[in-house]
């Protein structure tokens, strides 16, 4: 050991002196080593540690004349020598500057034991003209050691440090091998991170000798001398791209190399590697490749190889196209190495090879090189597999040039190569063009891919052939990596695009410039095609060589052509290369909202032979939802019309014309959607075709020939015309398959319309808009016709309905339908539906062959009647009064009124009573045997027809005076209704007869004025309960008390006083409040009192009225009892005053519906309450269930078992919501769906079971299986059978919900699930607060429940759902969440605990519908917080500040969850977002648990969860384990999102980042800067300085930064904390500046030099017309003075800032003109002004005072005149800014600045007649300076700046025109001048900055900074006009300068007196 001691001991060894250590020899502990010739330190095992060694040989690789560190396997050891280098420090320097081998550090790696180098924080430093010989030892002569039969290799692992090679050589030993081919026979040197390698000049050089693997592997070369790669060594970029443990970078996986580099044997890339050769590098090989020789580590040399495989990814190299194409050729690079230039070589296999901003294809040769023996060839790119050459712009002008340079290829270089560029340009020569189309448009790549332009140009008029593959992305990603749609064009001349070439659209905008032709070919080709998708295949290349998987989707894409031409024609027979367009969308692109679309609106045009043989097939398609095809109306016209083109809409795409379409009816046909039938559109899979009118043309006399057959596809227009060239009697137009959509107008000419299997669908998409229907006869026998809204009249058609269906209105949409004769027959699924808003009138219905419950009546239906005969046995005379049922149909209750209202006109009424026919009746005599009365007949055939149920009517309109008794009246019913069995009375109806205006008798006569008492009526109740009249059902009911049983159909009810309520035994229904006064049920003295509705019976209220309390008694399960109110017109209200109550339990209902408004002034308390119109609860509302689909206001509490609400249904609960209860726990539901919402202000309590907010298409199957685990099924009470189709399932569409609670909520264990699909708007559910909250600290309280968050869903826990809306609007794409950014979101605004036993799932797995499916998606992981893959759970700044203050110290996570060991479960791509205005980068607690210990995080690939605020300006991760505290890091790219401009955001990542890639960055004292180091303005430096200035982009790598903690409270710390876009950190570090400082100098400045130029005649003259008298004397001059300047648009190095200044002054000068015509004048001026910055410096403001003097003098000789001046101006500058920031409100700060300026001017006037012409030229110096200053805020000093000088040179060029006119004494000259300034020098305004105000260490950083204050270029003009008369002139100028980012108005007047 030789141990150096406290303060170190140096020792010498030379004159071939040394050390022998044997096995081990340590130099340590300052201990310094002199070895000199022939000196030696020699050991089985060196260490030098926090030692010195100081080589200095004279030359000679032998024992006496060089210095060796030596380690040796001599001996026989047991292991291998090594010599390991650490914290040491070693010098190479001979006593001469020219020494060959000045130092040796090497192995002997003897013995098969093998041996190694290794240091760690090592420099060395050579000598200039030295050298530093590094790895094996030589043979005893010095000549290369053979190591091919030593297994134990030799490796030097060069970890960090530095080699400073200062003109001299670092060699790695030559080895001598038989085979290299093997890596183990190398000399293996590795270059690792945090080791550097300095070439410091041209005399230095690095050389790889043959033998040797040098791996660059995160070490940095600089290189200004020398890398000399010899022939058989082999040099590899082998970083790869790594971070460290917090997620911050470590490597980037870049290496790179500059300066002069020899190539002798082999530079290689290896995969997920990338290597650099920088610009301005000399790349050369001195060794000549003869041959052509296979790719492998011992053959090759000479070449460049960029090498990837498919586990690692692809290899890089960044080489510029100059500097490759001097490589590739020899002779064309400078001499390096041993001075020759051959031809280099390139091989790529899986490899990226990047030629920077532009190259062309063509400067390059090919080889093919997959496959074969061969690789290499000189001088050649040899493409292997996976090759990509890339660059901004790729340029090729013809084929390229391709050799075979192997024997045995299995693929071409058309099968190997991709090239990508955004701008691809095929710019072909005439040779080009012809060699390309010779090619038949191949260039000779596989594919392209394009970015944002391709364009083609060639010479003269014969057309472009492209016979490849383009894929054409537009897109970028944002700081979050999503994809965002870009622009894309296609420019230049048309191209026709044959011979299998494609260009397919992926991504982005595109639109193309030029009309684009598809050549099609013969059987031996193919055509071209346009293909549009946003699906990206598995496999492809999509950009940069990175591999997506089958479903990776980039963007929508939208593509418009100007023009499309297919050309069909080939010219040939046997055609079968067909062209085709197709637009593709996939389920999982419209799953995201992405959508795929082609505009070929600017025309498609067909070019065919006219021998069909030699035609190929085209088409155009659209396939997938989303996928669409836009065409103009003509050319859908003409391209079914010529039969050469097909169309076709595949699977939910959609062929849409933008005008009229007219076309046969055989031209839309269904498909197998892969083969397309030209001239048809093809339907397959509900494609679908829209346009704004569609007309249909045949001849029905043909067979088929009106007949449309579409399959499942629809037909979607405004306009359906159904033309039938020969409409005789029955001719028919048939309607097969598909949906036909008609909005507006349907037309259809022949006598007879068939639906046999289509589906109709008339909509107008408004209730009271009228569609245009004419129709003739209308028959349905399958398939459906649906009038779903509007008003559809076909007066005159008659329809038949056999085996189909005929629908009229939905239960939410109105529609009315008129129509002349219904025929309903008896096939089976025959149907006619009056849906609850339906309105049916019918002038006939013939029920001969229907079956019962044909006609089903919800709504409104009227049969009016008519004279028909109707049997059709021709038999005259017969009336069958337009509604027949048949003799022989013995079906009963054929007509089904339910809960509907069916009306029987005058005529058709006679169908059941015919007066004519009454004789036939039974009799009834008097006691003496006269007739009394006879029963009403009504025929058999008419009998039982009708039925009537859930309060139903059926109305019948009799001839005025018929009057019925009540034996007639019981009889009538016995006759008509089904479920009235024989004999009178014996069954009371479940709705109402009313006989219209017939009387009955004892009734009508005993209302008097509207009124009718009970006792009258009593008697008659076995009629009254389920009959009534026109009379009867307006009239008011006196005398009831309490009593009385009421029922019936009255129009309101009047008790006696003092009855409190009445009895309402049967059903009722009251319609006329109007004529009680207003009131519904009253008292005589006009109380309102209320009813109780007895079991099983109904209360209706119509209308408008007011009612008391209402209590309903106990229903059945077949039959309830309920109060139904329906406040029919929007101007109708209905009033309860009191309570509704009922059994909860047992089968009672309120219903309110009507477009009015019901208000209940006390509480409902019954089974169910539904809402299909407008309530408004004043009270409690107590249920079992309730459905809403349309508007609940309840003003205080709500409390049910479940909830449903739906179709758009908003729910307002003032008070408390609670769902089930104690004893019902875990079957409270609530479904929210369709966007309604439900918003609860007080608290919302749960019994267990489950909310859900929105939904998906969800199955029976799917809500069986959400059975929970103790047995129940929280949808049990959702699942209707209504809702169930034919095969079983649910038909529940996907929807979207909303849920706001404004309260505590108190779940009680149930669970919370949102989850609508995407695409849709997003479901919102949020909560104020849960159980034992404090509202007051932002603490939320216990989630006692779960909360399960799915796709396109966000639940904000602490806000209501408008702010969550507004929150995560930055997530969102049309209102949807993205699948591929953060599909579901919870966003936590406050402290919130999570009960033991509850949990937190947040999933946006697109494929999950239900919970057990997203508890399934995470593998059914317990933890109690599940975050998926692609989701974030959003924590805002009052969380962690709730948390923070807490009442209990250990609870101060910002989720607490309440167990002990509580986890945490995150998939990939999740991430915790941080949101607000006051984070940190103090240390945060996210998650803890009971025990104070944090979570347990678990992370699905084991890198732990991503932390990082929604700005992205900080991040965290958090390591799996134990979790749940982090401290913020400030991250680059949240920096790039700011307004920083690139300085400050240096100066802040150097300050908090923990590490920079290839930024320049602020140095330390640890780090100094890199010789010419720098940013663009300026430097960075520490106290030494920097005075290097290299542009920004020059890239530096420092791999260790300082993290500095910022002060609490300190201006930075406040600004990062409070203000997203830093925008006042920006404004501080260049106040002045950003003040205006620098144009208020040079504005000041100018008025000054204005002036002079005025006074002395240069320019427009505005009083300077005196000086054309060059007479002597002295005079005075005055010249007030105003600019207005504005500018935007100036550079801050990446960040734009302008100024807008007003400056107002005077200027007063005197001068004297000589005898000799030299005039010499003084000036002095004052003024001040105001600036306003904007842009980056909006709210910066200065104000400023100026004065400045000046000397001025001119001399005329003739026309020729010279002008100089010298000014001064001084300004003192007091600026500030507003912040907004809390205790730095604003930022203060002033300047003096000041301009000394010296310009002189020469012109020249040429008189003419008229005018003067005079052009001028100058030169002006201006130097501006600016004193140093301190900005402050808050009272405290926070930043410093240092201006430097500018030196501003200007050349002012231009012209005056001037003209005299004199009038009497005076002599007027106006001018105009228009000037050009080109300003050169300094334009941008330098400095340094420096933050102050902390304890860090950090202040004593300064940042160079430069600021664009002028631009380079300006003009200007100058409109004046003098005016003098004696030794008296003035004037008065108008100015304007301009440049590009400037405008400058000015005005100037002045006056002078000569003496």
């Amino acid at each position: 050991m030789v141990n150096g001691g406290a303060s170190g001991t140096a020792s010498t060894w030379q004159d071939n002196a040394g050390i022998y250590g044997g096995n081990t020899l340590l130099l340590s502990n300052g201990a310094v080593a002199n070895v000199n010739a022939g000196g030696q330190l020699q050991s089985h095992k060196l260490t030098v540690s926090n030692a010195t060694i100081n080589l200095a040989g004279t030359g000679g690789l032998d024992t006496t004349n060089s210095a060796f560190l030596l380690a040796s396997n001599y001996g026989s050891p047991t292991d291998g020598a090594s010599i390991s280098l650490n914290n040491a420090t070693v010098n190479v320097q001979g006593e001469d500057e020219d020494v060959e081998y000045t130092g040796n550090i090497l192995i002997a790696p003897t013995g098969n034991k093998g041996a190694s180098i290794s240091t760690t924080n090592t420099t060395f430093t050579i000598g200039a003209g030295n050298n530093l010989l590094i790895g094996v030892a030589p043979g005893a002569d010095g000549s290369a050691t053979n190591i091919s039969t030593n297994s134990g290799g030799a490796t030097v692992a060069l970890n960090t440090g530095t080699i400073i090679n200062n003109e001299g050589t670092v060699e790695l030993t030559e080895v001598s091998s038989a085979d290299f081919a093997t890596e183990g026979k190398y000399v293996v040197t590795t270059l690792a991170n945090g080791a550097t390698i300095n070439n410091t000049s041209a005399d230095s050089a690095f050389v790889i000798n043959a033998g040797n693997r040098f791996v660059m592997n995160g070490g940095v070369i600089n290189n200004s001398g020398l890398i000399d790669i010899q022939s058989g060594a082999v040099a590899s970029a082998e970083e790869q791209a790594t971070t460290n443990a917090d997620g911050s970078v470590l490597t980037d996986g870049v290496t790179t190399l500059s300066g002069n580099i020899n190539v002798g044997g082999i530079l290689k890339v290896v995969s997920g590697s990338t290597l650099e050769i920088a610009a301005g590098s000399n790349l050369s090989t001195n060794t000549v490749i003869t041959g052509d020789v296979k790719a492998t580590e011992g053959s090759g040399n000479g070449s460049i190889q960029v090498i990837g495989d498919e586990d690692s990814g692809a290899a890089v190299l960044k080489i510029d196209s100059a500097t490759l194409k001097n490589f590739l050729t020899a002779g064309d690079a400078a001499v390096v190495g041993n001075g020759v230039d051959t031809a280099g070589a390139l091989y790529i296999s899986q490899g990226i090879v990047d030629l920077g901003t532009a190259a062309n294809l063509n400067d390059f040769k090919y080889g093919n090189a997959s496959g074969g023996t061969a690789d290499i060839g000189a001088g050649k790119i040899s493409v292997g597999e996976q090759s990509t050459i890339t660059a901004d712009t790729l340029t090729v002008n013809t084929v390229l040039d391709v050799t075979d340079i192997k024997s045995g290829a299995d693929k071409n270089i058309s099968d190997l190569l991709t090239v990508e560029a955004n701008t691809f340009k095929i710019a072909a020569t005439s040779q080009g063009l012809t060699a390309i189309n010779g090619a038949s448009g191949a260039l000779g790549f596989k594919e392209a891919i394009v970015h944002s332009n391709l364009d083609v140009q060639y010479p003269g008029n014969t057309q472009l052939q492209v016979a490849d593959t383009y894929y054409l992305d537009a897109y970028s990603t944002d700081a979050d990596g999503n994809y965002v749609a870009g622009n894309g064009t296609i420019t230049g001349k048309t191209f026709s695009v044959t011979n299998g070439g494609s260009l397919n659209f992926r991504a982005g905008n595109w639109t193309a410039a030029q009309a684009i032709t598809l050549q099609g070919q013969t059987s031996t080709g193919s055509g071209g095609s346009i293909n549009v998708t946003t699906q990206v295949a598995e496999d492809e290349i999509i950009g940069d060589n990175v591999k997506a998987s089958a479903d990776t989707l980039l963007t929508s894409t939208n593509v418009k052509l100007n023009g499309l031409v297919l050309n069909v024609d080939t010219g040939a027979g046997s055609a079968s290369g067909d062209v085709a367009v197709a637009v593709n969308n996939s389920p999982e692109a419209n799953r995201k909202g992405l959508t795929a679309t082609l505009d070929l609106t600017s025309g498609v045009n067909v070019i065919a032979n006219s021998d069909a043989s030699k035609n190929a097939a085209a088409s155009i398609t659209a396939t997938g939802q989303g996928a669409k095809v836009i065409l103009t109306g003509n050319d859908v016209n003409t391209l079914l019309d010529n039969s050469k083109v097909g169309l076709g809409a595949y699977s939910n795409g959609t062929i849409e014309a933008n005008s009229a379409v007219s076309a046969d009816y055989a031209d839309f046909a269904s498909g197998d959607g892969s083969s397309h039938t030209a001239g048809k559109v093809n339907f397959n899979g509900n494609g679908v075709f829209k346009a704004p009118t569609l007309t249909l043309n045949g001849n029905s006399t043909t067979e088929n020939n009106t007949k449309l057959d579409i399959g499942a596809g629809t037909i979607n227009v405004n306009s359906l015309v159904l033309n039938d060239s020969n409409p005789a009697v029955n001719s028919a137009t048939t309607l097969v398959s598909g949906n036909i959509d008609v909005t507006s107008s349907l037309r259809a000419q022949s006598d007879i319309l068939n639906i046999s299997g289509a589906h109709v669908t008339l909509d107008t998409g408004a209730d009271e808009t009228a569609g245009a229907l004419s129709i003739n006869d209308l028959n349905i026998t399958s398939g459906s016709f649906n009038v779903a809204q509007g008003e559809w009249n076909a007066t005159t058609s008659d329809i038949t309905v056999n085996g189909g269906r005929l629908s009229v209105g939905t239960d939410t949409d109105s529609a009315s339908f008129t129509a002349n004769r219904l025929t309903v027959g008896g096939e089976a699924n025959t149907g006619v539906v009056v849906d609850d808003l339906g309105n049916v009138t019918l002038t006939a219905a013939d029920l001969q062959d229907a079956a019962a419950s044909s006609v089903t009546v919800n709504g409104q239906m009227t049969v009016v009647g008519a004279v028909l005969d109707m049997d059709n046995d021709k038999t005259k005379n017969e009336n069958h009064h337009g509604l027949y049922f048949g003799e022989k149909n013995d079906a009963t209750g054929i007509f089904n009124v339910d809960g509907g209202h069916l009306t029987f006109g005058t005529e058709a009424t006679k169908t059941f009573y015919d007066a004519a026919l009454q004789e036939s009746g039974s009799a009834v005599n008097n006691e003496d045997g006269s007739l009394n009365y006879r029963l009403p007949f009504v025929a058999e055939d008419s009998q039982d027809r009708l039925t009537v149920s859930n309060g139903g009517e059926v109305e019948l309109t009799f001839a005025d005076g018929t009057s019925f008794n009540r034996d007639q009246i019981l009889s009538l019913k016995e006759q008509l209704f089904a479920e009235i069995g024989e004999g009178l009375g014996s069954t009371k109806l479940d709705g109402f007869l009313n006989i219209g205006n017939a009387a009955i008798s004892g009734i009508d006569s005993q209302i008097v004025d509207g009124a009718i008492s009970w006792s009258a009526l009593e008697p008659y109740t076995d009629i009254i309960w389920d009959a009534t009249n026109t009379k009867l059902s307006t009239a008011k009911v006196t005398g009831v008390d309490y009593t009385s049983q009421i029922g019936g159909h009255f129009g309101s009810i009047e008790a006696v006083n003092g009855t409190e309520a009445v009895t309402i035994a049967s059903n009722t229904i009251l319609s006329n409040a109007a004529g009680n006064n207003g009131n519904f049920i009253d008292t005589v003295d006009g109380t309102v009192i209320g009813a109780t509705v007895t079991a099983e019976q109904i209360l209706t209220l119509e209308g408008a009225g007011n009612v008391g309390k209402l209590t309903l008694q106990a229903g059945s399960d077949n039959d309830e009892t309920g109060v139904e109110f329906d406040a029919t017109a929007s101007g109708d209200a209905i009033t309860v005053q009191g309570a509704i109550t009922g059994p909860v339990d047992d089968n009672t209902y309120t219903l309110f519906k009507g477009e009015g408004t019901t208000t209940v002034q006390g509480n409902i308390t019954v089974g169910s309450v539904g809402v299909a119109g407008n309530l408004v609860a004043q009270g409690d509302i107590t249920s079992d269930e309730m459905w809403v689909d349309g508007s609940l206001t309840a003003e205080k509490s709500v409390t049910t078992n479940g909830i449903d609400a739906k179709n758009g249904a908003t729910v307002s609960v003032a008070g408390d919501m609670t769902l089930g209860s104690s004893s019902t726990q875990g079957h409270a539901y609530a479904d929210i769906e369709d966007s309604s919402k439900i918003a609860v202000a007080g608290d919302l309590t749960v019994y267990g079971g489950t909310i859900r907010v929105g939904s998906d298409d969800i199955t029976h199957t799917q809500y069986v299986n959400a059975t929970q685990p103790d047995g129940s099924n929280p949808y049990n009470g959702y699942v209707d059978a209504a809702d169930e189709t034919a095969d079983g399932q649910i038909s529940n569409t996907a929807s979207t919900g909303y849920l706001e609670v404004l309260g505590e909520t108190h779940l009680n264990g149930a669970t919370v699930f949102v989850d609508p699909t995407y695409g849709l708007g997003t479901s919102l559910a949020t909560f104020a607060t849960f159980a034992d909250s404090s509202v007051n600290h932002g603490q939320l309280g216990v989630l006692d429940g779960s909360i399960v968050v799915g796709k396109n869903a966000a639940v904000g826990l602490g806000l209501t759902n408008a702010e969550l809306a507004e929150r995560i609007a930055q997530f969102q794409t049309n209102g949807s969440l993205n699948e591929g950014l953060y599909g579901s979101i919870l966003y936590v605004n406050g402290q919130v605990n999570v009960a033991d036993g509850q949990y937190i799932a947040i999933n946006g797995n697109a494929n999950n519908k239900t919970v057990a499916q997203i508890n399934a998606d995470f593998g059914n992981n317990t933890a109690d917080l599940r975050l998926g893959s692609n989701t974030a759970l959003i924590i805002s700044d009052n969380a962690v500040q709730a948390a923070a203050n807490s009442r209990d110290a250990n609870r101060d996570a910002a989720i607490e969850f309440n167990k002990t060991g509580a986890t945490v479960y995150a998939q990939t791509d999740a991430a915790v977002l941080l949101d607000g205005t006051t984070f940190s980068l103090n240390e945060l607690k996210i998650f803890d648990d009971a025990d104070g210990n944090g979570v347990t995080l678990t992370s699905e690939d084991g890198q732990g969860l991503y932390v990082g605020t929604v700005s992205g300006l900080f991040e965290a991760w958090m390591d799996d384990g134990e979790a749940g505290t982090i401290t913020l890091s400030i991250t680059r790219n949240g920096l790039e999102n700011t307004a920083l401009s690139y300085p400050v955001k240096d100066s802040l990542y150097a300050i908090l980042g923990d590490t920079v890639e290839t930024e320049t960055v602020p140095p330390t004292e640890d780090t100094p800067p890199a010789e010419g180091e720098g940013s663009e303005g300026g430097d960075i430096a520490g106290d030494a300085g920097n005075e290097g200035d290299v542009p920004a982009e020059t890239p530096r790598v420092i791999t260790e930064v300082n993290k500095y903690k910022l002060d609490q409270g300190s201006f930075l710390a406040t600004a990062l904390a409070e203000q997203a876009s830093l925008q006042s950190v920006e404004q501080a570090a260049r106040l002045g500046v950003y003040a205006g400082v620098a144009q208020a100098t040079l504005g000041a400045t100018n008025t000054t030099t204005e002036a002079i130029s005025g006074r002395m005649g240069v320019g427009a003259q505005s009083g300077t017309i005196t000086y054309a008298d060059n007479g002597q004397g002295a005079g005075l001059w005055l010249a007030p003075v105003y600019k207005n300047h504005s500018s935007d648009g100036f550079d801050a190095e990446g960040a734009d800032y302008g100024v807008d200044m007003d400056l107002y002054g005077l200027a007063l000068g005197a001068d004297y003109t000589l005898a000799n015509g030299v005039r010499v004048g003084a000036m002095f001026n004052v003024g001040s002004g105001d600036a306003d910055g904007n842009g980056v410096a909006s709210g910066v403001s200065n104000d400023f005072d100026y004065y400045g003097f000046g000397v001025y003098g001119g001399y005329t000789m003739g026309a020729l005149s010279v002008v100089a001046d010298v000014t001064y101006t001084a300004v003192d500058n007091d600026f500030d800014a507003s912040t907004g920031l809390t205790n730095y409100s604003k930022l203060e700060g002033s300047a003096d600045s000041d301009a000394l300026s010296v310009g002189v001017t020469g012109q020249y006037e040429f008189a003419t007649q008229s005018m003067t012409v005079t052009p001028h030229a100058g030169l002006r110096f201006t130097k501006v300076s600016m004193d140093d200053y301190t900005v402050k805020a808050g009272g405290t000093n926070i930043a410093d700046f240092e201006a430097d000088d500018m030196n501003v040179f200007s050349i002012p060029v231009g012209v005056t025109f001037a003209s005299e006119f004199t009038s009497g004494a005076w002599s007027v000259q106006p001018s105009l001048d228009v000037t050009l300034t080109a300003n050169a020098g300094d334009t941008d305004l330098d400095g340094d900055s420096q933050w102050l105000g902390t304890d860090n260490g950090f202040g004593e950083i300064k940042y160079g900074v430069s600021t664009e204050v002028l631009d380079d270029f300006t003009y200007g003009a100058t409109l004046g006009i003098a005016a003098k008369t004696g030794g008296f002139s003035l004037g008065l100028g108008v100015n304007y300068t301009g440049s590009s980012n400037v405008d400058e108005f000015g005005v100037n007047a002045n006056a002078r007196f000569v003496f």
